[in-house]
């Protein structure tokens, strides 16, 4: 399987089928804007630094909220709960990454709207109900009101919170919640949102039973007695297995589903004999499913393979000798380890120049435990760093490029959070070299020119160097690129 390649064509779908102005078209046969899923889409996007357009779903987001404070269908347009909810995830993510005010009001009328439509008991009274019948479990709105806890909490809103609880402590009591008798998409929204509820247990007696519908391919059926699959249902079971914990299943049915997509990069809803959930439409959803798969899947392998990463490393290892000769030269004050791992290269530098400001950041918390107290660490991808625009004199990341899956997303981010006249130093594996080494299947390894043109694309000066000599190696295996990131006339 070549997860690079999944992941540039659904990328180039989502292209395709975003509506200019607007939002995500309801499928690859249904060409109207759909506010529910542009709404999920967003923290998605978000993820993987395509950032502009995210924002532009936001902002068409708020041009048709209705008066009281939700969202309609893409239809009719009719008013509900578990659309609004799925809304309020997208604005509140861009409220916390752009840390402006200008989704506040939206998400305020929302909340207050959706808080309404729980009854004192907790029971749900929403119009849901009424319009989906028995094709749509209850439960799912489980998956709507988490975001508007989150939201509660983010505003200091006790009273969003405390509905919340109260409606999880209603769904709680009934003991079938987790059983599998719907769509696997709606039962997955269930069992997810227990996860991100604080319920894992629950979850986890829910994915207890569908692991015992899991066949050695990785498929589950989209019902309990059928024999065809839903898509979007399987990307979402391997989300709730990743944050479970169990990667192996979710590697199951991850590389299952994603074998399922067509040249256009979209998924049908659903293959096999009889196949009955859009069958021929490629709907926008699974696309978004598969890319928080993907987000899922590779944090959880970094925190799987913690103990393998090593603290220290040689000074006179050519890799690092590169680092302290560019710090020095270039008298940073404020440096990054972008995807630090252990810190092996930080602790060095920690020794040599005492008086710098480091900063470390990684997908994996767990791989940073044991790094120094005087080092600022804090979670985050190559293409999400939770840092403001032009904050560090240095950037660097070492073997970490590779494993970022949207290197142009990367190369943008690790551009933004760097000042004007700042270096970033990227060293990591040539291409030349392919075959040397395993690799996990979403690994990429760099031409020099190649990767060198798209630092220029985004305004730096760039410098190469190969062959980097590394534990007393010098195969050609590692490759620096020192950009410079100009002072004016691009943005990244």
């Amino acid at each position: 399987m070549n997860t690079v390649k999944h992941f540039q064509r659904a990328l180039k779908w989502i292209e395709n089928y975003s509506i200019p102005g607007s939002g995500v078209a309801v499928s690859s046969v249904s060409n109207r804007p759909y506010p529910e899923v542009t709404g999920y889409f967003i923290p998605s996007l978000l993820a993987w630094n395509e950032t502009d357009r995210a924002i532009s779903y936001g902002r068409w987001l708020l041009s048709c909220q209705h008066p009281e404070g939700c969202w309609g269908d893409p239809n009719e347009n009719r008013p509900y709960a578990f659309d609004t909810g799925q809304i309020v995830k997208g604005l509140l993510a861009l409220a916390q990454a752009t840390e402006t005010h200008e989704w506040d009001g939206a998400i305020r009328r929302a909340c207050e709207w959706l808080t309404q439509m729980i009854a004192e008991s907790g029971e749900p009274v929403a119009p849901d109900k009424k319009a989906w019948g028995d094709q749509v479990p209850l439960g799912v709105l489980l998956y709507s009101f988490e975001a508007v806890k989150r939201a509660g909490e983010h505003f200091n809103e006790e009273s969003w919170v405390n509905k919340v609880e109260k409606s999880v402590d209603w769904f709680l009591k009934d003991p079938k919640l987790t059983d599998f008798t719907h769509l696997s998409h709606f039962h997955a929204y269930i069992l997810e949102a227990l996860c991100d509820l604080g319920h894992p247990d629950r979850a986890r007696e829910g994915m207890e039973k569908v692991a015992g519908l899991q066949n050695k391919k990785g498929a589950v059926p989209a019902f309990k007695d059928v024999k065809w699959v839903c898509s979007t249902g399987l990307f979402q079971y391997a989300i709730v297995w990743y944050k479970l914990g169990d990667q192996e299943r979710g590697d199951l049915a991850f590389r299952y589903a994603a074998q399922l997509q067509n040249k256009s990069g979209g998924w049908y809803g659903s293959y096999g004999w009889f196949a009955k959930y859009f069958p021929k439409a490629e709907i926008a959803w699974a696309v978004k499913y598969f890319l928080d798969a993907l987000e899922w899947r590779l944090r959880l392998s970094f925190e799987k393979q913690s103990g393998i990463f090593s603290e220290k490393i040689e000074v006179s290892d050519g890799r690092y000798q590169l680092l302290r000769e560019l710090i020095f030269e270039n008298k940073s004050r404020c440096v990054l380890d972008a995807g630090c791992g252990k810190g092996r290269y930080l602790r060095n530098i920690l020794n040599d120049f005492s008086d710098l400001s480091l900063h470390a950041s990684d997908l994996s918390t767990k791989v940073m435990s044991s790094l120094p107290v005087n080092i600022d660490k804090k979670q985050g991808s190559l293409l999400r760093l939770p840092y403001s625009d032009s904050k560090f004199d240095l950037v660097y990341t070492v073997e970490a490029l590779e494993h970022a899956v949207h290197i142009d997303g990367a190369l943008r981010e690790l551009t933004r959070i760097l000042k004007p006249g700042g270096k970033l130093v990227i060293i990591d594996k040539n291409n030349d070299r392919l075959g040397s080494l395993e690799l996990p299947d979403w690994e990429q390894w760099f031409e020099t020119k190649v990767l060198a043109k798209k630092l220029q694309l985004l305004g730096h000066s760039v410098m190469t160097k190969e062959n980097i000599p590394y534990e007393g190696k010098a195969d050609g295996l590692f490759t620096a690129w020192v950009a410079t990131k100009a002072t004016s006339g691009v943005n990244a």
